[in-house]
């Protein structure tokens, strides 16, 4: 599947979910807010930002490069299965999710992670910009 498509695959799944959980807090909320939505939102946004930006920095060009290091040379564990496209795509969903598992767990057993950590998790209104 040509890069191209896959982000924008990516970018769609991405946007349906976003609108999709937006969509059941509003209608179904969990117990009254306590601070206007678009305080939270700012000040999550922000650190939505601040954290994109460290992460992409990071984490981002280090698998970038692996990645392309990979591809170059036909590596890949997906490559030696032969998945069909679709099977691939969910494989490598579920695989990238495992890592994001991994590090949310790491975020609360590190006592360094936790304290950057720790402010996802002091929000009095846990809602979709808490995430």
């Amino acid at each position: 599947m040509p890069e191209s498509t896959f982000q924008l695959l990516r970018g769609t799944a991405f946007l349906a979910s976003f609108a999709l959980v937006y969509l059941l807090q509003s209608l179904l909320p969990q117990r009254p807010l306590s601070r206007p939505v678009p305080r939270n939102w700012r000040q999550n946004a922000t650190l939505g930002a601040i954290n994109t930006v460290v992460v992409g920095v990071a984490c981002g060009a280090c698998l970038m490069t692996a990645a392309r290091f990979s591809e170059a040379r036909g590596w890949g564990m997906l490559r030696l299965t032969r998945l069909p496209d679709g099977a691939a795509i969910l494989a490598s969903i579920l695989a990238l999710d495992l890592v994001v598992w991994v590090w949310h767990l790491a975020n609360h057993r590190v006592g360094w992670l936790w304290r950057f950590h720790q402010v996802h998790h002091s929000d009095a209104d846990l809602d979709l910009s808490s995430s």
